[in-house]
């Protein structure tokens, strides 16, 4: 009796394993109908219910090819234009993943290894391309996400996608991930990709986070690996202006110039330092008088040579002729305490000589702006000084109207 009970829990051990292994095979032969019939939905749902079933049972979720057909039905699932799995693309390309990674756990023997590698390279590309679908749709969580993906399948492949983890930091950046995004600058800089600009981007994070001292310190590190680099030096020199450290900022902006010799732009900034040094607020330290002359000197130089490259810059205009306004009231001014008429005369003369050089810069920038009112107040100053009625009333006029 004890045999024949034996018998009978091992017929039916055998005829249990038999009907799971006949849905992998089933599981099989509808994908293969899939792939032959045109891709029938059909075929494709009855070949994931089969090999879902398949993977969850012991007989034979412990098989590799029971995952590597997973792999291949799933994916299939990712690659179909059906509007039903499209919306489901995301989870169903993280499923074939997964069933990868378990065919290449199980394979003992390497049946199916060099198959299921190249699948796992298609996969990883999939998930840039959904990344960048999923981004452009201004989804950047999803997208984030995605990429993040395709970084860990090409770790699995032994390769380090620095593209897709820059696009992730990207995603994740506009996805307010900053945590995230942080993270993979982070990375990328450990890894030298993308240069000078990843220190940027990430110093860039760590401001909107109003984390300025972390902030310095990514452009400080960036300024170390890439001393020469404009765009560092220049976020450098705004961190110092910011912070009113003018004479470091001009370390920078001469080092900007050096790099960048036609740009006018950088050699006006060097030059409105300079000035802002000569003449700072009333309640800061004040500059000795040969300190105030030199200061002077090469912001009148550095004004001059931005105009060299580009003529009609307003900006370098009016601050010229502003400068020259500036000393000639500032002559003018100190020369009221003094007591030899000579001494006086020989100031004044000194002070007007001033005006005169400012009168030219200061009409030209009208010309090219009429209607700034910080000109049109200097000129009718100067005006009035040097006794050009007509030309006085009509900016009185300009300003009044």
């Amino acid at each position: 009796m004890k045999k024949l009970i034996l018998s009978a829990i091992l017929a039916a051990a055998t005829t249990l394993t038999f009907a799971q292994n006949n849905k992998v095979v089933t599981a099989f032969n509808y994908h293969k109908y899939y792939v032959e019939r045109g891709g029938k939905l059909d075929d494709l749902m009855n070949a994931k219910a089969a090999i879902d079933e398949a993977t969850q049972h012991a007989q034979t979720m412990g098989n590799s090819k029971t995952w590597y057909y997973r792999g291949q039905i799933y994916h299939a699932m990712v690659e179909s234009k059906e509007a039903s799995l499209i919306e489901t693309k995301d989870k169903n390309l993280q499923e074939t993943v997964k069933s990868y990674l378990k065919t290449l756990e199980l394979d003992s023997k390497k049946e199916y290894s060099r198959e299921t590698l190249q699948r796992l390279a298609i996969a990883q590309i999939q998930y840039l391309n959904l990344g960048v679908e999923q981004f452009e749709n201004k989804k950047y969580v999803h997208a984030a996400n995605a990429f993040e993906e395709a970084v860990i399948v090409a770790g699995h492949l032994n390769k380090v996608d620095t593209l897709a983890l820059y696009n992730a930091a990207l995603a994740a950046e506009k996805g307010n991930l900053n945590d995230k995004a942080i993270a993979h600058y982070e990375r990328l800089i450990q890894l030298k990709y993308g240069g000078a600009n990843t220190y940027i981007f990430l110093s860039n994070i760590h401001k909107n986070l109003k984390q300025d001292d972390k902030a310095q310190e990514v452009i400080k590190k960036g300024r170390t690996a890439f001393p020469d680099d404009k765009n560092l030096i220049i976020e450098e020199l705004n961190y110092y202006l910011i912070q009113g450290k003018l004479k470091e900022a001009i370390s920078n902006l001469e080092l900007a110039v050096q790099a960048d010799p036609a740009n006018h732009i950088l050699i006006f900034s060097l030059g409105s330092v300079y000035d802002n040094l000569a003449n700072p607020d009333k309640e800061k330290t004040q500059p000795t008088p040969a300190e105030y002359t030199e200061y002077m000197n090469k912001s009148e130089a550095s004004y001059k040579k931005a105009l060299e490259v580009k003529p009609d810059y307003f900006d370098a205009i009016y601050n010229l002729g502003a400068l020259y306004f500036n000393q000639a009231v500032k002559i003018n001014d100190q020369s009221q305490n003094i007591k030899d008429n000579a001494v006086y005369a020989k100031e004044i003369k000194k002070s007007d000589d001033k005006f005169a050089l400012a009168l030219p810069y200061l009409e030209k920038a009208h010309e090219l702006d009429p209607k700034d009112r910080n000109t049109l107040i200097s000129l009718k100053q100067l005006y009035a000084r040097t006794q050009q009625a007509d030309k006085y009333k009509k900016i009185k006029e300009l300003l009044e109207n």
